[in-house]
């Protein structure tokens, strides 16, 4: 959460899941437009992550593949509503 943003806003993302203890890394695919600011944060459980995230201004619309890399590897490339975020006019979503 959320699931979409428009240009030109910094968002805290929130992923939810199950073994992201350790998580190193969260990236968009494609990556165009869009900066994580920083290594996630990872609650105690391992099972909520947070990271900062600017859409640039110049960010092309629609949908970004949300991967998440943990010592285990990396979340599912295989697009799905779960994994999704979407940059958007701000009015739309």
């Amino acid at each position: 959460a959320p699931t979409w943003g428009p240009s030109g806003w910094v968002i805290s993302l929130t992923l939810e899941g199950r073994n992201l203890q350790g998580a190193s890394e969260v990236r968009f695919v494609p990556s165009t437009g869009m900066i994580v600011e920083d290594a996630p944060v990872v609650n105690s459980e391992g099972t909520v992550a947070t990271v900062k995230a600017t859409i640039l201004v110049h960010a092309p619309l629609g949908p970004r593949l949300v991967v998440v890399r943990t010592p285990a590897g990396q979340s599912s490339l295989t697009p799905t509503e779960a994994n999704i975020f979407k940059v958007s006019y701000a009015h739309m979503n």
